[in-house]
């Protein structure tokens, strides 16, 4: 599966490694390490890789259709309503 993704999105177990080096083996958004393999988050139009996100973040942001205005405006509504964890 990690070679799947390691091909899918271009990338070199070298590049992959380093990735996850820079990200300290953490999910880029939650910070949480991991025991499964990262998902590997990418621009859907440029296909550039942008990080290793636990599946939670993927989906997240994905539900999100990776729109910048979508998620300010779910950070927007989290402070409103003293959401803090």
């Amino acid at each position: 599966m990690l070679r799947y993704r390691i091909r899918k999105y271009g990338l070199t177990a070298s590049e992959y490694v380093d990735i996850l080096t820079s990200q300290e083996f953490r999910c880029a958004i939650c910070r949480k390490p991991q025991t499964k393999t990262f998902c590997v988050d990418h621009d859907k139009e440029t296909g550039k890789v942008r990080g290793l996100l636990c599946g939670n973040c993927n989906r997240a942001i994905g539900y999100l259709h990776h729109n910048v205005q979508s998620l300010r405006r779910a950070i927007v509504y989290l402070d409103d309503r003293g959401s803090e964890k």
